[in-house]
C-alpha cells in the first residue's frame, strides 16, 4: 500500500484508538450487566503519519456486579483503550508458519470500562476486546 502524500510504501503503525459507549444494558433478574462499546483504531503510514486503513469494533464489556442498592439505572466511561498489533504464528492444526507471508496480521482494541450505579453505591470496573484481520479492514485510500 502505498502513502497517499509521499507515494512511497512505508511500513504501518497503529494509531490512538478512539471509543464510544453505544449503551448499558442491566438484567435486575440476573444481576447482569452489558456494556456496548464502538471503537476505531487508524492505521497510519509510518513516514507522513496519514491514515491509511481503520478499523471499526462492536465490544462488550460484561460484569455481574455485586448489588448494593435496588437501582436499575447503570452509567459507564471508558477508563482504558489501547490498540493491539500481532501476528498469528499457527496454523488452525498448531503447526508453526515459518514463512511470513502466510502470518495473519491481527489488529485489535482492547480496554477497560468503569461502571456505576445512578446512586453511586454499585461500583466497578470490565473489560472488552476485538481483533480483526488487517485485510477485513477499511482502506482509506
Amino acid at each position: 500500500m502505498r502513502c497517499p502524500s509521499c507515494n512511497k510504501f512505508p511500513s504501518l503503525d497503529t494509531g490512538d484508538p478512539e471509543g464510544d459507549i453505544e449503551g448499558v444494558e442491566f438484567d435486575a433478574e440476573s444481576h447482569h450487566l452489558t456494556v456496548h462499546v464502538s471503537a476505531r483504531l487508524p492505521v497510519t503510514s509510518s513516514c507522513c503519519g496519514d491514515e491509511v486503513k481503520e478499523g471499526n469494533y462492536q465490544c462488550q464489556a460484561e460484569a455481574d456486579p455485586d448489588m448494593k442498592c435496588q437501582c436499575d439505572e447503570f452509567e459507564a466511561d471508558i477508563e482504558e483503550i489501547t490498540g493491539t498489533d500481532r501476528m498469528e504464528t499457527k496454523d488452525r492444526r498448531g503447526k508453526p508458519i515459518n514463512n511470513p507471508r502466510f502470518m495473519r496480521h491481527m489488529y485489535g482494541v482492547e480496554g477497560r470500562v468503569a461502571y456505576s450505579c445512578e446512586c453511586g453505591a454499585t461500583k466497578g470496573v470490565a473489560e472488552f476486546a476485538d481483533e480483526m484481520q488487517a485485510s477485513a479492514m477499511d482502506e482509506l485510500v
